[in-house]
């Protein structure tokens, strides 16, 4: 049996074999969209604008310097300023 012929369904969903030229149009379109330029330039730049936006929104210098004064002050090492 062409394990490759069979379709993943549901029980009780009846559905043919996929026929060999169906399942090589496929692979070939699976091939292009995986390797078309235009795409993955698209979803680079997506991911650059949401990895951008996460760094914009840190403010790591503001959140240690918080910490080190909230430490400080628990210490009494300095006074708050309010």
């Amino acid at each position: 049996m062409d394990v490759g012929a069979q379709v993943h369904r549901p029980a009780g969903v009846a559905l043919g074999p996929l026929g060999r030229k169906n399942r090589q149009a496929l692979a070939a379109s699976v091939l292009r969209a995986a390797t078309y330029p235009a795409l993955a330039e698209r979803a680079f730049a997506e991911r650059a604008r949401r990895i951008g936006r996460a760094v914009a929104a840190e403010d790591g210098v503001g959140v240690a310097c918080t910490v080190i004064e909230k430490w400080a002050t628990a210490k009494g090492i300095v006074a708050t300023t309010g």
